[in-house]
């Protein structure tokens, strides 16, 4: 436990000073061991600084409190009474700034050695390596907390940044491009997505870190004869109503999870993780041998799910793609079972965008353009 000095800055050259007492007050008191100094400076009707210097960093303060307040003016010509008035308040407020200064110290204690420092509360020594070493077993770190909007409207971000997103329930840390979750899924492991709680298995192809399973978010629902290529929608096959809940019953939305527009797509997928642009779907298929025979390696084995033949199916990238049909732009769901269809983020146009097909028929993968108003699949691709 750091045992500080205190040193007071008490009265200015042209202030009245007591002749019957040494000046003595700004040396330091020798009964105390030379672990660090409180700094307290008094001045009239200007306020107070409190400081901590440790002698490790001469010159540099850890702590600084400034405590603002006034002293009625005072006629040092009106006689002694004016100064001993002054040297009363003096000595008041050194007190009160006293004891505000070991609150300040003695709530846990800072310890500075050699250019590290460490908050504790046991009297530990930072870790070398660290410049900051915060050591706690009753205690947690709290970061700053916020939505996602006031997150996006931080200014002049700088790599590391790190916040806890109200919305997402989750820290994020920007890395100099966007902002990601911080304690990024290590690929292979389950996902959990913060907003409504789905599990989502993940999967390593090449670089790229990919969900094993089509995105399920459904924060609403509207039947297929609703829609276009502008505003969000959000289906599930089969489903003709608007009843959120009534939608994630349906075995449909188990399985295949849900059917996005082209703009819903954008802005699906949890922190951390994005719609894939064209180019990284591309890289996705280059991985696998290219297009021609992708197909076989990303879908799901078997007739479970994808009518027969399952044409190539071997799933050996455990990718398990699965045919959830779409809903067409004439205001009706198609084909599950035996297309699987799924949107990137590039667009070809203000009214198309790219999507990638795998047909029940078929061992490749088929880069296409259609209209933005379709209802496809999405699979989410890591951040980094």
């Amino acid at each position: 436990m750091i045992e500080p000095i205190l040193t007071c800055e008490g009265l200015s050259s042209d202030q009245p000073r007591s002749s019957n007492k040494p000046q003595s007050s700004n040396q330091p008191r020798r009964d105390k061991p030379r672990s660090g100094v409180i700094s307290i400076t008094v001045g009239e009707a200007h306020g107070c600084c409190i400081s901590w210097q440790p002698p490790a960093l001469k010159g540099r303060h850890i702590i600084t409190e400034t405590v603002s307040f006034t002293l009625s003016p005072f006629n040092f010509n009106d006689g002694d009474q004016s100064a001993n008035n002054y040297r009363n308040m003096k000595t008041k407020m050194t007190k009160a700034i006293y004891t505000t200064a070991m609150m300040l110290l003695f709530a846990g204690s800072i310890f500075a050695q050699n250019g590290n420092v460490g908050i504790n509360n046991d009297g530990s020594t930072p870790a070398a390596s660290a410049m900051l070493d915060v050591s706690s077993t009753t205690k947690g770190f709290l970061p700053p907390r916020m939505t996602t909007a006031q997150r996006n409207a931080i200014s002049s971000l700088v790599p590391g940044l790190v916040i806890y997103n109200t919305d997402d329930k989750a820290l994020n840390v920007f890395n100099g491009t966007s902002w990601g979750l911080l304690n990024t899924v290590v690929c292979g492991q389950s996902f959990n997505d913060p907003r409504d709680g789905k599990v989502y298995t993940t999967v390593q192809i090449g670089d790229q870190c990919w969900m094993a399973k089509n995105l399920a978010y459904l924060p609403s629902v509207v039947s297929p004869g609703t829609g276009d290529g502008t505003s969000t929608y959000y289906y599930v096959y089969g489903y003709n109503g608007t009843v959120v809940a009534n939608a994630k019953a349906t075995a449909n939305y188990q399985t295949y999870g849900v059917l996005y527009n082209w703009p819903s797509s954008l802005t699906a997928c949890p922190t951390g993780w994005h719609l894939p642009t064209d180019a990284e779907w591309s890289t996705l298929t280059t991985n696998l041998g290219g297009e021609m025979v992708a197909g076989g390696k990303l879908k799901e084995a078997g007739t479970t799910h994808w009518q027969t033949p399952n044409e190539g199916a071997t799933n050996e990238s455990g990718f398990t793609a699965l045919p959830a049909g779409y809903r067409d732009d004439d205001g009706t769901f198609y084909h599950v079972g035996n297309y699987g269809i799924w949107w990137s983020s590039t667009e070809s146009d203000t009214s198309f965008a790219r999507d990638r097909v795998m047909p029940y028929n078929d061992g490749g993968v088929s880069r296409d353009v259609l209209g933005k108003s379709f209802g496809f699949s999405v699979r989410c691709l890591r951040n980094f």
